[in-house]
């Protein structure tokens, strides 16, 4: 339901505000392509990751990983997920040195040089490419529209979302209706 009709100001000229019903109706498919590239100073081995960082990652994240330690084809990642666990040979500085003589916590081979999940929607692993000098995975993601970005309508009127608000806060038509998009008046007609 779209509603032409000023709105406090915030469908000034382009501006567009569409309630949380609306940025889920206007929900866009996204891809992202991850990758890590394998030198001989680079290991992918899930047991010897958790044995050098054993408490960054759930064993609920943990169990969306192969023995290798990349995601399987078809899970569900969440925000902070490992997509690829990957340690690299670290080159201990100076100071590194000293604190190893401290402590051996101190004194750790590896770095951590994991691949996360880094998007605020869960994403579905779709495809996962292995080769001996590249891990390659292909995660798909729905993505709600917000605020930024840029709407049109059949008439030529387009607009960039200025905010997103609850259904609660968004006009209603007479028969109860909540109008999912406010434009301004003026949009049309100009064009």
């Amino acid at each position: 339901n779209v509603a032409y009709m000023p709105f406090h100001g915030l469908v000034h000229e382009d501006s567009v505000v569409i309630s949380e019903t609306g940025a889920q109706k206007l929900t866009s498919t996204h891809m992202y392509r991850r990758s890590k590239d394998l030198g001989r100073s680079i290991i992918l081995d899930k047991a010897k990751f958790r044995s050098f960082y054993p408490n960054i990652f759930t064993n609920e994240s943990l169990a969306k990983l192969d023995e290798s330690g990349v995601a399987k084809k078809g899970v569900t990642v969440e925000y902070g997920d490992p997509l690829i666990l990957a340690l690299k040979k670290a080159q201990p500085s100076s100071t590194d040195i000293i604190l190893g003589r401290l402590h051996k916590s101190f004194n750790n081979p590896y770095k951590d040089y994991s691949e996360l999940w880094d998007k605020k929607t869960p994403g579905i692993v779709t495809d996962v490419k292995i080769s001996k000098s590249t891990v390659v995975l292909t995660v798909r993601t729905d993505i709600p529209a917000t605020e930024g970005d840029k709407i049109g309508g059949r008439h030529g009127n387009k607009g960039v979302i200025a905010q997103v608000i609850p259904d609660a806060h968004m006009p209603k038509t007479v028969g109860g209706d909540i109008a999912d998009i406010l434009m301004t008046p003026v949009g049309v007609i100009s064009r």
